[in-house]
């Protein structure tokens, strides 16, 4: 059986840290690019910049269907509204079954 020198402790080599997990929420996505974008205005108040980043309407619903087997299945919707402030409001929407509250929230708030 063959075995590879030991190398002195100064000559190993180090593997590199691993990079934390992508975060791929996009709620959370819009939130950072606020942030990032506020370092650009310094005369933005933080209680402004928090207000800005609300959602300003949350509306779920959830509500039960027959297929056409004859079972019942209940599917959830979700409609954000994030700001009215410059007229119409800005709103998210998304029809899909596996689709979140995070995700909606981030479609109207990017």
């Amino acid at each position: 059986m063959s075995r590879e020198p030991q190398r002195p402790a100064d000559q190993r080599q180090e593997r590199p840290a691993a990079d934390p997990p992508e975060d791929l929420d996009p709620y959370r996505i819009s939130q950072s690019q606020v942030d990032r974008a506020a370092q650009f205005l310094p005369h933005v108040q933080p209680g402004l910049l928090a207000f800005l980043k609300q959602t300003s309407r949350m509306v779920i619903v959830d509500f039960p269907i027959e297929t056409d087997d004859g079972t019942i299945r209940t599917f959830m919707g979700y409609r954000a509204l994030h700001s009215r402030i410059r007229g119409p409001g800005k709103g998210g929407v998304r029809l899909h079954p596996d689709v979140t509250e995070d995700e909606v929230r981030g479609l109207a708030s990017g």
